[in-house]
């Protein structure tokens, strides 16, 4: 962590504050708006929104007041707080204000001028002053959209990384600040939290930077102020609707990321998307568009350009594509599924075009960049067994068709079951919205020799007009639906699948008929509704064959699943859950774990009754 320190004068030098009472000239050793993380000699800054949940405590600004007080006990040495807060000062000849916090005169306290608010952008401005303004330290590349954010990125970082550049990343997966990885659970982290993890990349000796920038962190102005070299973008879907009032509000807040990019940065626009178009209106940087089209050039203009990328062969082992651009053109295969990911890619590669980094792309460097790329965490990835920890009949099942070292002759060491035994294949998605479930089973429909098996659900407390689109979309490429619980949070799950019945045409079956009957006649045609997540995904499994495809969507890389108190009843579970809002749980649940355990008892089941014939 960076070890900033600085006087409180400086870091307010440029905002309008009122000074109410102790010094400016003390040293700030931190700054955060959380109450629950101060330190001794931290600035505290009480966001407005404490002030507008004060009837949470039960009496007027009883919430503020908890904080604050929180804050001075932890060793907080200065406040900033708004104007027209009820805070009050220390007065050692009056009684202390019912439901008013006092602040002793040994803290510093600062507040706005009138209905100015605490935001999160007055929030980043403070930060970047304390951490020094740390993204004009660093290449920094902005990705926003409503899926491929994740991916682009990790491609990015790694072709980053390739040519020498160490780059930090923040993101859905985890946080990379060069030095180690860092847990998340914010897409994008508060405007401070960013600033931070900056100054850790800087102090790491990072020279660039690859950030997820969702629409919530755009609306709410989390990465105000950042200098971006680059933004891209990669598509909209409908998504996230349940705080965009609709689509055109979530495309706003998508482009105030490319209306905050200065003439001298690039947009990375995905011609593709008719969104795009919005993106570049009011966009003064310059542009380089990415098409699947060879023939769309954009408009003629001395500072746009363009690059395609032409899809040439699918396989379960990944995606081979011609990429053409600035850089000449080359053909590579990159080991990751899908003709989306090929878009994915062409973006990450512009972007490392425009960055400069290095000065001068070379095709062949990039096709090595490319066809080494790692495999993304919960991105159609697929679920291997260890065949040690498998049970007697298939480990002399495996010695039978084990294949021998042509020079050793000796069997191979390998601790996976090899692809050319039979088992089904089983990948897992964080795909959770209808685009990104069909951009799913767009990959792996070709390559499934037998059925395509899909277990997937719904986020509760979520938007809820995705539920029956994704229903359609599962029903339409799959074989076989499992349709089970997601994060259902404090929502009824059962709720959330009735939600998406609707979506899944049932032949023979009117449209106006009772979700119960559309539940009846979909198990009846074969469909699987089970509420319980890891049930769901071994039921799936076992019901496989080994030419069968398993795509379970949802949860990707996510170890944890969210649910009402009521629903976790394992004692083991319990024990080990922690609060989440709305009176839920989170508990320990990784659809990785819950597939490895179901493979080795198909391997088992599988190997055993073929021995024996």
């Amino acid at each position: 962590m960076p070890t900033s320190q600085k006087q409180l004068r400086d870091i307010i030098a440029d905002l309008d504050l009122h000074h109410i009472q102790g010094s400016l000239d003390i040293p700030i050793t931190d700054i955060t708006d959380d109450s629950r993380r101060i330190t001794p000699g931290s600035l505290f800054i009480v966001r407005s929104w404490a002030h507008d949940g004060a009837s949470i405590i039960g009496s007027p600004g009883g919430a503020t007041r908890s904080f604050i007080q929180d804050a001075v006990v932890l060793g907080a040495t200065a406040i900033i707080d708004i104007s027209d807060s009820d805070i009050t000062v220390y007065d050692a000849h009056l009684p202390e204000p019912i439901g008013r916090p006092v602040i002793p005169p040994s803290v510093t306290l600062l507040t706005t001028q009138p209905n100015t608010k605490i935001d999160q952008a007055f929030a980043g401005r403070i930060a970047d002053k304390f951490f020094d303004n740390p993204s004009s330290k660093l290449k920094l590349l902005g990705i926003t959209g409503t899926n491929g954010k994740t991916t682009t990125g990790f491609i990015t970082q790694h072709l980053l990384k390739y040519f020498g550049n160490k780059t930090g990343l923040i993101g859905t997966v985890h946080i990379d600040t060069g030095s180690g990885i860092q847990p998340t659970e914010l897409t994008t982290p508060g405007a401070i939290d960013i600033r931070r993890i900056l100054a850790q990349m800087v102090d790491a000796g990072c020279t660039a930077a690859v950030m997820e920038v969702s629409s919530h962190a755009l609306h709410q102005r989390r990465a105000e102020g950042l200098h971006f070299d680059a933004a891209i973008f990669t598509n909209l879907s409908g998504d996230h609707l349940d705080f965009h009032p609709d689509m055109n509000s979530y495309a706003a807040a998508k482009a105030m990321l490319f209306e905050s990019l200065d003439e001298s940065s690039w947009a990375i626009l995905n011609a593709d998307d008719h969104f795009a178009r919005r993106m570049a209106q009011s966009c003064s940087a310059k542009q380089i568009w990415t098409s699947t089209n060879p023939d769309f050039q954009p408009a003629k203009h001395t500072h746009h350009q363009s690059c395609h990328v032409n899809v040439t062969a699918l396989t379960i082992d990944g995606t081979t594509a011609r990429y053409t651009g600035p850089w000449g053109s080359f053909s590579a295969r990159l080991p990751l599924i899908g003709r989306y990911n090929a878009i994915n890619a062409i973006q990450a590669v512009a972007a490392l075009n425009v960055l400069s980094l290095p000065s001068r792309l070379k095709s062949r460097h990039v096709r090595k960049a490319i066809e080494q790329t790692p495999g993304v965490p919960g991105r159609l990835e697929q679920v291997f067994i260890d065949i040690s920890e498998l049970d007697l009949a298939v480990l002399e099942f495996n010695e039978m068709h084990m294949t021998l070292d042509p020079f050793t002759g000796l069997p191979e060491d390998s601790t996976e079951i090899p692809h050319e035994l039979p088992y089904p294949t089983v990948l897992v998605d964080y795909s959770h919205t209808d685009d990104s479930l069909e951009n799913a089973l767009l990959a792996v429909r070709p390559l499934a020799l037998g059925r395509v098996i899909t277990v997937f659900g719904c986020g509760g407390d979520r938007d809820i007009s995705k539920r029956p689109r994704m229903g359609s979309v599962a029903a339409e490429y799959s074989d076989i639906i499992v349709i089970t619980s997601d994060n259902p949070r404090s929502e009824d799950p059962q709720t959330i699948i009735n939600d998406i019945m609707p979506g899944i045409s049932i032949q023979e079956l009117d449209a106006n008929v009772s979700v119960e009957d559309r539940i009846k006649a979909f198990e009846s045609e074969g469909g699987i509704i089970e509420l319980d997540r890891a049930k769901a995904i071994h039921r799936a499994i076992l019901i496989a064959e080994p030419e069968d495809v398993v795509l379970i969507a949802g949860k990707g890389h996510e170890t944890y699943q969210v649910l009402r108190q009521q629903d976790v009843t394992d004692p083991e579970l319990l024990r080990n859950a922690t609060p989440s809002p709305k009176g839920t749980l989170k508990i320990h649940f990784d659809d990785r774990e819950q597939a490895r355990k179901s493979l080795k008892q198909w391997a088992t089941r599988f190997y055993d009754s073929s021995s024996q014939s």
